[in-house]
């Protein structure tokens, strides 16, 4: 068969992989000039299922009407006037009650840890290289009260199988000695031991060429889509601003693009762009530097060591559009480096970015048949695309077949 891929980022790319390892000849488009372009140029670097609790959850009304007061904090919800993303809203609110909220994180869950037994088969198969790690992550606390409350959180998890422990400050210099330096007070974190790190955007360039290599999958970069070719009632490909691409089956990875490609053959894609901010830098003082991932959740500034680099991410502004931020944005990020982890990047070398995340309102990916004929989903998969990766390219190609 022949399948076009629209979106060349870690989920359009993975989904590549697979298909042509299973036979099948298959097209790539993006509107980037190379792989992992866009929302997975420089995301957090985590490999998380711990991450797979659902964003819909009971406490998310509060946290959402708290953010218009603060809109500092590192989740907020951007003002608009959109009809659609109002409509995402409610549907957002639909799934937050905690019964809801258990069944979608159990099925992102469920998604993380196929997803990271599969990637453990594609690293031994090809010997791919990214930086990775697999260290485990920590998630780190400024209190006892918000640790304790955070732990309590994350039973929802742990009543599913996910290991997590919680270390008091001791515990946790004992497992991550950077934190001793830390100028913000630190009482203890939660760990999870199942957790790794890795540079997406090598990974995703790294699978594109092996992905070349197999013979049977061409890239083209740089070709802003048009919209779907729908004859007869099948979707039979895609336009381009540079040529018209045919085929048996098209896959719907075009992260928050998808949303108005699916719009425009009367689709409802329930998507809305989440924005984040992200910083890399070189480290300059290794033995300060932490050697595992992880997160300050009472700032919500996540931290990943990749190799000789320390990148930090932040934010999750709910609408938030564009692939450009302020210096007010990113001084969350260049401040936060110094209270984590003083003294140990080089700030010369910080290399910015701003880039949207896929969600939907089940936090939830939407993988299979997109209920028009010929055209399958792989997208909406929030902040764990890079972890739901390979088991999302697992299931699409299942429903493929």
């Amino acid at each position: 068969m022949k399948v076009l891929v629209l979106g060349a980022g870690v989920v359009g790319v993975t989904t590549a992989w697979y298909l042509a390892r299973a036979g099948h000849t298959v097209a790539v488009v993006d509107r980037q000039p190379e792989p992992a372009g866009e929302t997975s140029y420089a995301n957090a670097g985590l490999l998380t299922p711990s991450d797979a609790l659902s964003w819909a959850a009971p406490s998310a009304p509060l946290r959402f009407a708290r953010s218009l007061l603060h809109p500092e904090w590192g989740v907020r919800v951007v003002p608009t006037a959109r009809p659609s993303d109002w409509a995402w809203y409610g549907r957002f609110l639909a799934q937050c009650p905690a019964e809801r909220h258990r069944a979608n994180s159990r099925t992102k869950l469920d998604l993380a840890t196929r997803s990271l037994a599969l990637l453990e088969e594609l690293i031994a198969e090809t010997g791919i290289a990214f930086d990775h790690a697999r260290r485990g992550v920590v998630y780190a606390y400024e209190t006892e009260a918000t640790l304790r409350d955070a732990f309590a959180g994350f039973g929802v998890l742990r009543d599913l199988g996910w290991p997590l422990h919680q270390l008091d400050r001791a515990e946790l210099l004992a497992l991550e000695p950077a934190f001793a330096h830390s100028t913000t007070p630190i009482a203890g974190a939660i760990h999870s031991p199942g957790c790794q790190t890795g540079d997406c955007r090598r990974f995703t360039q790294a699978l594109a060429d092996l992905c070349r290599a197999t013979g049977r999958v061409t890239f083209h970069l740089g070709e802003t889509i048009g919209g779907l070719t729908v004859t007869g009632g099948r979707v039979t490909g895609a336009t381009t601003d540079r040529a018209r691409h045919a085929a048996d089956a098209v896959v719907l990875s075009l992260g928050c693009q998808s949303r108005d490609i699916g719009a425009a053959v009367g689709l409802d894609v329930p998507i809305l762009p989440v924005k984040g901010y992200s910083v890399t830098y070189r480290i300059k003082n290794p033995a300060g530097a932490p050697a595992m991932g992880g997160a300050n959740e009472d700032r919500f500034i996540a931290f990943c060591r990749l190799g000789d680099r320390l990148r930090l991410a932040c934010k999750a502004e709910f609408g938030g559009r564009g692939l450009t931020g302020t210096a007010k944005d990113f001084a969350m990020l260049s401040e936060g480096v110094e209270q984590m982890f003083p003294g140990v990047v080089d700030h010369a070398t910080a290399d910015f970015a701003a880039r949207t995340r896929p969600m939907t309102p089940s936090s939830t990916p939407l993988i299979g048949p997109s209920g028009l004929d010929g055209l399958y989903y792989n997208t909406g998969h929030g902040h764990l695309g890079w972890t739901l990766a390979c088991a999302s390219a697992e299931r699409l190609l299942q429903a493929l077949a």
